[in-house]
């Protein structure tokens, strides 16, 4: 609860106060005048309530690795790719007065779902991302996300989730993602993947079967490994924390509420007056003391 006075107490105190001696002293401590003066107080005081526990302003973005490494069986043995979409939903259902935008990148970037607080929309195009077809899937950097992170905040404060393995395979150099900082109110990277590594399966439309991808080099089933070395750098780079369980991801939901709790407390717009609330014992105390005094008068 939150006031905020239509009077000054410096003023409403004094006042009252000498109302009530005035009633004490004069007016035979007549209970009824003395309960309306305490309830005209309290609203003066104008008393409020916070309309939600958290903001219903925040923005989240969800940065999505999505290239074939994140097709391989994580530490849980579910599909790397599977357990990013639970942490997402995850996430949504926690906030889902929110706007929520999906990025996804493997060897490009794309701006999947812009903007939005259409909770139902926003888990059918999650549940709807897929890695790319083999035949058409090339090295992936993650360089690629980037620009198109800057072009879909617009300069505006957001709170973001990079989900991703850290795998580099198109043998590019790790740039910063400084350039994000100033746009990040808060968020994680978070880790997919073991550092011991996985193989990658395919659906084969030819023979209608699940295919390891085989490594060109040596020809072997490839595998894929969770390079923390990467995610930490960014994490950094764009000063929020990095994670890598399920544990961890929901104490970070937890420390973005309580941090938007603070912040939601200190806009007054985000409060509901219930002063009004007090009219209806006023109206009956204002109508008791009227019949008394009409009695009074008879």
């Amino acid at each position: 609860m939150k006031f905020k006075p239509f009077i000054p107490i410096q003023i409403s105190i004094p006042i009252t106060i000498i109302l009530i001696i005035y009633i004490i002293i004069f007016n035979k401590k007549s209970i009824t005048e003395l309960m309306i003066i305490i309830v005209l107080f309290i609203i003066s005081l104008r008393p409020l309530i916070i309309k939600n526990d958290y903001s219903d302003n925040l923005k989240i973005l969800f940065v999505i690795d999505n290239s074939l490494s994140m097709d391989a069986i994580d530490s849980n043995g579910n599909n790397k790719l599977d357990n990013v979409k639970n942490d997402c939903t995850n996430i949504i259902d926690n906030f889902k007065t929110s706007h929520f935008s999906i990025i996804t990148f493997n060897n490009k970037a794309e701006i999947v779902i812009p903007f939005t607080n259409d909770i139902k929309t926003s888990k059918l195009i999650l549940d709807s991302i897929e890695t790319p077809n083999i035949l058409y899937a090339k090295g992936s950097s993650l360089n690629t996300p980037i620009e198109t992170i800057k072009e879909n905040i617009k300069n505006e404060k957001i709170v973001l989730f990079y989900l991703s393995d850290g795998e580099i395979t198109d043998n590019s150099k790790l740039e910063s993602y400084k350039i994000l900082r100033k746009y990040i109110s808060d968020g994680a990277v978070i880790s997919y993947g073991t550092k011991e590594g996985s193989n990658i399966k395919y659906f084969n439309n030819e023979t209608s079967s699940d295919e390891y991808i085989i490594d060109q080099d040596t020809g072997k089933p490839a595998i894929t490994k969770l390079d923390e070395k990467n995610l930490i750098k960014i994490s950094k780079d764009l000063k929020i924390d990095y994670i890598n369980s399920n544990n961890e991801l929901n104490k970070k939901i937890k420390d973005i509420k309580r941090k938007s709790v603070i912040l939601n407390k200190k806009n007054i717009s985000n409060y509901y007056d219930i002063y009004y609330i007090l009219t209806i014992p006023l109206l009956i105390l204002i109508i008791i003391e009227l019949n008394s005094f009409r009695r009074k008068m008879l």
